[in-house]
């Protein structure tokens, strides 16, 4: 399955997606289920959910946002 189709919270749910967010500045990642991301982002696009998540480690909002493969 290819992931560059994946674009909202509805399509992780959808293909069953994990999502991967590293911090930039500190280096923090944590990985999220489907359903978990959809917990935290909503149906919201994944461009608008990175620019909202905040890392829990460092507080600063600079997050990369990667699409894993179905779990």
């Amino acid at each position: 399955m290819s992931t560059k189709h994946v674009r909202t919270g509805g399509d992780v749910l959808r293909f069953g997606c994990g999502v991967k967010v590293d911090c930039n500045d500190c280096g923090s990642s944590r990985t999220f289920a489907p359903m978990d991301w959809v917990m935290v982002a909503g149906g919201k696009s994944l461009e608008v959910a990175r620019r909202r998540l905040k890392c829990g480690r460092c507080g600063k909002k600079a997050a990369r946002v990667t699409v894993l493969g179905p779990v």
